[in-house]
């Protein structure tokens, strides 16, 4: 993500890290805890739930063929089970950060018994083709995988742009360190 849009999600841009000129935060920007963990994650979290909701509410009440309703049931756990996971570490990271691995673990619980209960109790679905379900529910996990390492790729690097660098590593920072005078170079050295 550009800096400029930095601003947009209510986060200090690189050049308000501490340690810079002009280091206030930006009116409204998030100073909890988890400072970059905010919009960006809650929000698609939030979009893969609804969309995962959607897809196995589909499946279940709309006759498109077995295995569409298959993949379309498979694709939808994963989405729901995943979406659930990114925003509960999310709002807990953001809010209670010490909770956020027993919350976690709660989750997990509550996925098995409620996974465990669709199977055992009301049973696999008539139209339920096991290839279809299963291969949709691999395309998911793919999927969720990938925009789960984007999602983190994006906090991190807004992290240590925020984070001031050691004394003489001003290049990790993003903030150039005016205390330290440049490195010699090894003729001017001799």
């Amino acid at each position: 993500m550009p800096p400029d849009d930095d601003a947009a999600h209510g986060l200090p841009h690189a050049a308000s890290a501490p340690g810079a000129v002009d280091a206030a935060p930006a009116p409204g920007a998030d100073t909890g805890p988890a400072g970059g963990y905010g919009r960006g994650v809650r929000s698609t979290a939030a979009a893969a739930l609804l969309a995962g909701a959607a897809m196995t509410g589909v499946a279940y009440l709309v006759e498109c063929g077995d295995p569409v309703r298959s993949a379309l049931f498979g694709v939808g756990l994963v989405a729901l089970s995943s979406a659930a996971t990114a925003l509960v570490s999310a709002q807990m990271f953001r809010g209670a950060p010490a909770a956020t691995a027993p919350a976690l673990a709660a989750l997990y619980l509550l996925k098995v018994l409620a996974l465990g209960w669709l199977l055992l109790v009301p049973g696999p679905p008539d139209w339920l083709v096991p290839g279809a379900f299963v291969t949709g529910a691999l395309v998911a996990l793919v999927a969720a995988t990938a925009v789960s390492a984007v999602l983190a790729r994006r906090v991190s690097n807004r992290q240590a742009r925020l984070r001031p660098a050691p004394p003489g590593h001003a290049e990790l920072s993003g903030v150039r360190d005016q205390e330290q005078p440049p490195h010699p170079r090894p003729e001017e050295s001799a």
